[in-house]
């Protein structure tokens, strides 16, 4: 089982105890929702990390309703700029809404984002600043991997790119 399918299946389990209460945490992560499809953050804005949490968190509960927020993550691209906070959080987001329309090339330069954070001690920053990996990048970055992974053995195409990125990062 997969990092994120076992987050979401313990966050799924919530639906008991909160009851007839999952449709006001349902309503309230709707009434999160931005008007560009993303969901608001700690100043208002559409925030890519509350994207990804509100997203998961509605999957978990059964009420995931897509309302733009497949534009609102294709609007950042590849990523280009992003921390590794901020990249699993867009990655994570695709996932969630099932959105899968990179090519190849566009697959293995994200790739190559993921393995940017990759430090001699074999773990991963969280930025480009930190010379050293820390746990919380460690975590994000296994958790993208393994949807990697998954999606390389899946296509043949991704396979060229899952190799090409795991010479990279210094696993193979």
């Amino acid at each position: 089982m997969s990092i994120r399918r076992a987050m979401e299946t313990a966050a799924g389990r919530s639906r008991t105890p909160l009851g007839e209460s999952t449709d006001l945490v349902l309503r309230f992560l709707a009434g999160r929702r931005h008007g560009d499809g993303g969901f608001v953050g700690r100043d208002g804005a559409s925030d890519l990390y509350y994207t990804m949490f509100a997203l998961a968190a509605q999957a978990a509960l059964g009420g995931l309703e897509q309302r733009g927020e497949a534009a609102y993550l294709r609007d950042w691209g590849e990523g280009d700029g992003l921390d590794l906070v901020h990249l699993a959080a867009l990655l994570r987001g695709r996932a969630c809404v099932g959105l899968d329309d990179w090519d190849e090339a566009a697959r293995g330069r994200v790739a190559a984002k993921l393995a940017g954070f990759r430090r001699g001690d074999g773990g991963y920053a969280v930025s480009e600043a930190e010379r050293e990996g820390t746990a919380y990048g460690c975590f994000l970055a296994v958790g993208r991997i393994r949807i990697w992974e998954r999606r390389c053995r899946a296509r043949r195409g991704w396979w060229r790119v899952w190799r090409a990125w795991r010479r990279r990062a210094g696993a193979m």
